[in-house]
């Protein structure tokens, strides 16, 4: 309950860009001390900026320049792991993408090197991407669409993927610990995700190396539950620790 009101609140705040603490009350019909209590994580987590009387999103900008400065952060990375995965797709497969700045870049990759996919995803932009190949089968789940993600995100599109199973779920995460599993700050997003890791049969998770051990938010998947985790790096400690509970791993092995 008081994630899916964070989340609401997080991108009530985007939308506005600085909204006054009597407005937030109004809005979300909440206590004074609980909106403060809510302003004091969101803040904490990085999600906002308090002011004087209110809180400004952090950005301030419009929500397609907020994704693509998302695409844009560790780039190289999310390349090399783009360029990692490919070999995880075949011709004709059926597969789930999530909604995250890793899976569109791969779809950058994917969209000129493997044809006749059925995809689903909550992304636009994924989807416009993978539909310039017109072998491919695209659908955009249904629902309101999240301006800060360019993606739907909410009841309708759970439900709406009630409708599909898929070979394959290729996902990334806000956060990873090797010893508990993936972690999300946004509940809807959460929420897609599991839906679509549960209608599938395959769940790959590409993550870049700097969001290890990283565990703020709701935690969503445990670390044996998925099937293989692609990463531009990780320690030999944590590979082997991986692979003792059965998941393999595709990555460059330091020391």
């Amino acid at each position: 309950m008081r994630e899916e009101r964070l989340s609401k609140m997080i991108n009530f705040i985007k939308s506005k860009g600085i909204v006054n603490f009597q407005e937030l009350q109004r809005v979300f019909k909440i206590s004074p001390s609980t909106l403060r209590r809510d302003i004091t994580e969101l803040a904490n987590r990085g999600l906002l900026e308090k002011i004087h009387g209110g809180v400004k999103a952090i950005g301030g900008m419009v929500a397609e320049e907020e994704f693509m400065k998302r695409i844009s952060k560790n780039r190289d990375l999310k390349e090399k792991i783009a360029d990692m995965a490919l070999d995880l797709v075949e011709d004709g497969d059926v597969l789930f993408l999530d909604a995250s700045s890793t899976v569109y870049v791969f779809s950058l990759i994917l969209r000129n090197k493997k044809n006749n996919l059925k995809v689903i995803t909550t992304n636009l932009l994924t989807a416009i991407e993978l539909s310039k190949n017109t072998s491919n089968d695209v659908i955009i789940t249904t629902g309101r669409i999240n301006p800060s993600t360019i993606s739907t995100e909410d009841t309708m599109t759970i439900n709406s993927l009630k409708d599909f199973r898929a070979v394959k779920f290729i996902f990334s995460c806000y956060g990873f610990d090797p010893l508990e599993g993936t972690y999300e700050i946004n509940l809807q997003e959460a929420n897609i995700k599991k839906m679509m890791f549960e209608r599938s049969s395959k769940r790959y998770l590409l993550i870049d190396s700097t969001k290890f051990y990283r565990t703020t938010g709701m935690f969503c998947f445990r670390t044996e539950e998925i099937d293989l985790i692609v990463s531009d790096s990780m320690t030999k400690n944590m590979a082997s620790d991986l692979e003792s509970v059965g998941v393999n791993v595709s990555a460059e092995i330091r020391g």
